[in-house]
């Protein structure tokens, strides 16, 4: 038996021990194994490198993030805020409604944000009208909406009926979170707001009654639903001015700006209705938020604001115009938006 003298040291001492070989390695490895993994652990999860881990999508780093989903989610903030108001009145067929009102920050481009999905058809018992706005890459938005579209096409040909909201959103967060996990594949930076009125028929109930619904799907697969408060009952006051209005969600812009327009819009209505007395329509309801809108949104450069806005309009008068991009949605008229002379009429009503 060979034995073999190891000279170690201990905190600044030199011992001399005898030791078998294969045992000594044996204890030095158990004892580095315990103590080691205590601090490289707890450097890699609070330090690391975020470009190591940004390269493919299903790549977790230390701490538990997909960062390409984290850079696909925050493309919509990129967007210019899009804001979702909901109308509920007395005794007028305008109401209840639900209107979206943006303002683009390309107004040349042929290409509208919000885009109208008419699903009526004398074939299908089932009606629905709804809109989908998009947010983040427009690209990436409007190949959601082509496998959205295809999706229901399919449906409506193999069940002869109309594919829902609630099954549409689904599909799209379907097709976003298959591109989560897979490989090659980059995720969709773009998010999808889903909203209109779908006709339900109560067993009960001979009348056919409409729900509002609006979703919001996510990069990474997930579905927002933004439901309207409980309190956003009709007045009981026989009053056919008598209106309430109801910030039901905005999206894009960072999360700040959102909260900024949600507090303004809110106080802005009120004022305004404490001024005209409740006695407002529907076209200075639309134009009092699109004003908050467009000074919250406004660019700081005064240059910026005469060259892009200030123009003269058809008839020839040296009024400002704002680029505006609005859309109703109505359980008993359908889904319009404004164009032209209506536009117009919103856009005569905002003095900044």
């Amino acid at each position: 038996r060979t034995r073999i003298i190891i000279i170690m040291t201990m905190g600044g001492l030199f011992q001399e021990t005898s030791a078998r070989p294969f045992s000594w390695i044996l204890r030095c490895l158990i004892a580095s194994s315990v103590l080691l993994p205590t601090v490289s652990s707890s450097v890699s999860r609070s330090n690391y490198n975020v470009y190591n881990y940004d390269q493919t999508t299903p790549q977790f780093t230390p701490d538990g993030r997909l960062l390409q989903v984290e850079y696909a989610s925050s493309a919509a903030d990129q967007s210019a805020p899009l804001v979702v108001l909901e109308f509920l009145g007395n005794d007028n067929e305008a109401y209840p409604c639900t209107v979206l009102i943006t303002v683009p920050k390309q107004p040349l481009s042929p290409q509208n944000r919000i885009v109208i999905i008419e699903t009526n058809n004398e074939s299908f018992s089932q009606k629905s009208t709804y809109c989908l706005a998009m947010s983040g890459i427009l690209s990436d938005s409007l190949a959601l909406l082509q496998a959205g579209m295809k999706s229901a096409s399919e449906h409506s040909l193999q069940y002869q009926e109309v594919l829902d909201m609630e099954s549409f959103v689904q599909v799209l967060a379907d097709e976003c979170q298959s591109r989560v996990f897979a490989g090659g594949l980059r995720p969709y930076g773009s998010t999808l707001l889903l909203c209109g009125y779908e006709e339900e028929q109560p067993e009960e109930k001979k009348s056919e009654t409409f729900r509002s619904l609006v979703y919001q799907t996510d990069p990474s697969g997930g579905i927002l639903q933004h439901k309207s408060d409980d309190s956003s009952s009709l007045p009981k006051k026989k009053n056919k001015n008598s209106v309430k209005s109801e910030v039901r969600c905005i999206v894009g812009g960072s999360s700040g700006l959102q909260r900024q327009l949600h507090k303004q819009i809110q106080q802005g209505m009120a004022r305004l209705e404490q001024k005209r007395k409740g006695s407002l329509s529907l076209a200075d309801r639309i134009a009092g938020v699109a004003k908050i809108l467009i000074k919250e949104t406004s660019d700081t450069s005064s240059s910026d604001k005469s060259s892009s806005r200030k123009h003269k309009n058809s008839s020839g008068s040296s009024t400002p115009q704002y680029p505006l991009e609005v859309v109703i949605l109505s359980s008993r008229l359908g889904c319009h938006r404004l164009e032209g002379k209506q536009l117009q009429a919103v856009q005569d009503k905002i003095k900044l």
